[in-house]
Formats: C-alpha cells, structure tokens, sequence
C-alpha cells in the first residue's frame, strides 16, 4: 500500500508549517514515525517542493521513504488534497505497480498513533465505503490527520464526501495558531513536557 504525506513549503496562516518545530521536532516527523511504525506501507512518500523537507526525509535513510517533487501547479493555496493524491498517484503509478488502496497522511498530524491507523484500515476493509476518514473525537469534524482509500476512488475523483466511514480520533486539523497551541497542550499532556 502507498502512503503519501503532502507537505509543501508554503502556508499562509502558519509559515513553514509542515516544518515547524513542535514539541521539539519538526512536526512533519510525527507523521513519518507513525507512518513506519504502523507496518502498513511499501511506500512513503512525500510530496514537497521544499529543500528542507527533502532533506529531511533523505536523513532518514529508509529504501521505502521517498521525497517526490511536486509540481508548481499542485502548491498553490487553492489546491485541495483530492487533486494533490490524485495527481501523484498517477505519477507513482508510472514508476511502480500500485495496489487497491492508498493513503494520504496530513503532515500536521502530531497525535495520530500507528494503532489508530491500522483500526482504521481495517475498518476500510470491511466496509463498502471508498474512504475511511479521521474524524475530531470532541467536534465531529474533519480532523486534518489522515484518510484512506481504494486507489481508483483517488484516480477518479471519487468525492471523499461521499461513501466514507469515520474514526473517531483525539487530534485536531492545525490550521491556525491558535490551533497549533492546542495541539502542543494536548501532546504535553498525553506525553509530557517538551
């Protein structure tokens, strides 16, 4: 299975967020750790147009780890994460085989664990749905952490609004600052300081 974590340089409300230092490291690297420790994965890659971020995932030595370029045209503001999935996807699936489902992993996803994941997936295999999606335990809503699919719902634009299922998780979409302090008050009090 693929998992692709988009993190491009820019960001509007947060600069550099996908790089941004939280709880001490760079939170894109929470998302990473949670993708290899949950042993779903063939592939990781990260889609970035960031020299930072490439070196960074290059550091950490791992054959199934790849930052992948994106193209100008997928980084502007406007471009939502369907297009984004759809388009390296497409690419991907140029290089190597792909199979039946895929996942995109928000590089701002701090507090997701492997094991949520792997509910996740499982809950995805014994649906009917095209997408399993993270949901805020607290709000209901989206919580900007993580969603998987079958592959063909990704290449065809399938809405992920449409046939999903939910789980429920303890983790918030960071979109402001404001956002990211609450984020960094949750980790410290499930883990600890800083």
């Amino acid at each position: 299975m693929i998992c692709i974590i988009p993190a491009r340089g820019g960001s509007q409300r947060i600069p550099g967020k996908n790089k941004k230092r939280f709880c001490g490291k760079p939170i894109i690297q929470y998302s990473i750790d949670t993708a290899i420790l949950s042993s779903l994965f063939d592939y990781i890659y990260v889609s970035t147009d960031d020299d930072e971020i490439r070196s960074l995932v290059n550091s950490y030595g791992y054959d199934n780890l790849i930052p992948i370029i994106r193209e100008p045209e997928l980084c502007a503001d406007e471009v939502g994460t369907q297009e984004v999935m759809r388009e390296e996807l497409s690419r991907i699936s140029h290089m190597h085989s792909i199979d039946h489902w895929a996942c995109c992993l928000y590089a701002t996803a701090p507090l997701i664990t492997p094991e949520e994941m792997q509910t996740a997936f499982r809950g995805l295999l014994s649906s009917s749905h095209h997408y399993c999606q993270s949901i805020d335990r607290r709000s209901g809503a989206d919580s900007g952490s993580f969603y998987f699919g079958y592959t063909h719902a990704f290449l065809s634009d399938i809405p992920l609004e449409g046939r999903r299922q939910v789980i429920a998780v303890d983790d918030i979409d960071i979109n402001t600052p404001e956002d990211w302090s609450r984020a960094e008050k949750l980790y410290e009090e499930r883990y600890g300081t800083k």
